[in-house]
């Protein structure tokens, strides 16, 4: 079992054996804005800045840039930590109102 740190918070949580970062949050009432929690979205996606994980389940190719994914950016509805970890959730919610932004115009442009 490894454990998650939330940088800048007091958020400390253990996992379970093959739970991804986002059920783990998600079951100890920390929950995170997410998506289509499929791996295609990337709104879930959050900096680590320790630790290791895995993918265990596909993600969408062009979701995570290779600057991203070199970093070690993760989308919590995929990412299964493999060693304890740190993470930040800077920036989450500005990149979640840009996507939402998105959405919305490209759903007016088929609407209209």
């Amino acid at each position: 079992m490894a454990r998650i740190r939330v940088q800048g918070t007091e958020v400390d949580i253990t996992t379970y054996p093959s739970e991804t970062m986002l059920d783990a949050l998600k079951r100890t009432g920390n929950a995170i804005r997410v998506g289509c929690r499929r791996g295609g979205c990337a709104i879930c996606k959050v900096e680590v800045i320790e630790g290791t994980f895995e993918y265990t389940r596909p993600i969408a190719d062009k979701v995570l840039t290779e600057e991203e994914q070199e970093r070690g950016t993760c989308l919590t509805c995929r990412a299964v930590p493999t060693s304890d970890m740190v993470v930040s959730l800077e920036g989450h919610h500005e990149r979640v109102n840009t996507l939402l932004t998105f959405f919305q115009q490209h759903a007016q442009n088929q609407a209209g």
